[in-house]
């Protein structure tokens, strides 16, 4: 019952961070399962090499650091140019139809045939994989790129332990 209560959440990548230096800017929208909503403390966000061999289906039902080697993982900047794997925003939605949330994107290095993959973090210590979502991106341009339409962050068909950050 809980996919077929859908919350939205608005992923907007507004531009390059500020000392992200040189990186462009990836820009993308998802809806999420309203139950997720109760049971989820952050999204993370990461981009992935060579993404078309990657089966979404397959990383949705399982943690992604577990999948893939490091060497996959996209170098991305956070709002004070720090590069990491990947980028946790915490859960804070704001009010309305749909519910949105802004969160900015940038550094990442123009390139072909990329994956990204947005996984919910329980609110367990350590948190574990509550619904993850995986779109297959062709392109990277240098500056602003389209906009992206991602699935539905759902929860894997049968529960997992895994931890799904990439960064502890």
């Amino acid at each position: 019952m809980r996919a077929a209560l859908l919350g939205a959440l608005l992923l907007c990548g507004c531009g390059p961070e500020a000392g992200g230096g040189g990186g462009d800017a990836l820009r993308f929208e998802f809806t999420v399962a309203a139950g997720l909503g109760d049971t989820t403390s952050a999204l993370q966000v990461s981009i992935v090499t060579h993404g078309m061999s990657l089966d979404c289906g397959g990383v949705e039902a399982n943690c992604l650091v577990d999948q893939v080697s490091r060497d996959r993982f996209v170098p991305v900047r956070d709002k004070s140019g720090d590069q990491h794997l990947a980028l946790v925003f915490p859960l804070s939605l704001t009010a309305g139809d749909p519910s949105t949330q802004n969160v900015s994107i940038g550094g990442i290095a123009p390139g072909t045939d990329y994956a990204v993959v947005i996984e919910a973090l329980s609110k367990d210590s350590p948190p574990k994989l509550a619904g993850s979502s995986c779109n297959y991106v062709k392109q990277i341009t240098a500056g602003q790129n389209p906009a992206l339409i991602a699935a539905t962050i759902v929860p894997p068909a049968t529960p997992v332990s895994c931890d799904p950050r990439v960064e502890k």
